[in-house]
């Protein structure tokens, strides 16, 4: 599981915001929504929101990486896409 904490640093409200999954080897778990976990309600100029989102490693040993993109509702880019690295190693559970 993977928690961001996101701070609107512009003069207007976001009209909600959440997480798209953009690709790579750490899926998301089968409980996200099509690859979106988020909070639909406004977030005000200089608040926080924290949205968490759980991935599965892939069967592979060895590195293992994601790229997410927070968003609006309705699909505006509000952050450059983040990359997430793992690495998958023997004996894990």
């Amino acid at each position: 599981t993977v928690d961001w904490t996101f701070t609107n640093s512009s003069l207007q409200p976001w009209p909600g915001c959440r997480l798209r999954f953009l690709g790579g080897t750490l899926r998301p778990s089968r409980g996200s929504a099509g690859g979106r976990a988020g909070q639909m309600e406004p977030v005000p100029p200089r608040g926080t929101v924290t949205l968490q989102c759980e991935m599965v490693t892939p069967a592979e040993l060895g590195p293992c990486d994601a790229q997410w993109q927070l968003e609006t509702p309705d699909g505006h880019a509000l952050s450059p896409p983040m990359p997430v690295h793992g690495y998958v190693a023997a004996g894990g559970t």
